[in-house]
């Protein structure tokens, strides 16, 4: 069964649980995910400075990631002329 991850880029979020063969599955990909042990076992994911979807490993360690823009910021309201 596939792990579907969704993450937004630059953001932690909160920890989750990982099966051994999906943490080795992410640790291929040191340039998309950040990951943290946290207590009891779980993880927290980071995406890093890249967005997209791609589907890594099979079987145990089969995982969708999805890593979304961070959300651009308003700009500036320009001064009255």
């Amino acid at each position: 069964m596939t792990l579907h991850l969704h993450l937004a880029e630059a953001t932690a979020g909160p920890p989750r649980p990982l099966t051994p063969a999906q943490v080795a599955t992410l640790a291929t990909v040191p340039e998309l995910v950040t990951m943290t042990p946290t207590a009891g076992g779980r993880w927290r994911l980071a995406g890093r400075q890249r967005v997209g979807t791609v589907r890594l490993g099979h079987n145990d360690g089969a995982i969708e990631l999805r890593i979304q823009p961070k959300t651009a910021r308003p700009a500036a309201p320009r001064p009255a002329r």
